[in-house]
């Protein structure tokens, strides 16, 4: 499931323009369902299956980021 999620956040983030780095994945904004959240928090609480808003753990959250640098480093790869 995270493979499938990581990679729909990495398309999702280029399709806008953005550059897949730790950078826009923290201080980018994503519209869902009418508000806006960082592209960390929507692909964190979806990795988790949270509700936004809910609180996520530090580990959570770096776990999360790891799972994206993991990605970027793969499609570098290529």
């Amino acid at each position: 499931m995270s493979n499938l999620l990581v990679k729909k956040l990495c398309d999702s983030m280029e399709n806008r323009g953005y550059t897949l780095t730790v950078n826009s994945l923290v201080f980018k904004l994503v519209n869902v369902d009418g508000e806006r959240w960082t592209f960390l928090d929507e692909f964190a609480h979806k990795l988790y299956k949270r509700y936004q808003g809910e609180p996520l753990t530090n580990d959570e959250i770096m776990r999360a980021i790891q799972i994206f640098r993991a990605e970027v480093r793969r499609r570098e790869s290529k």
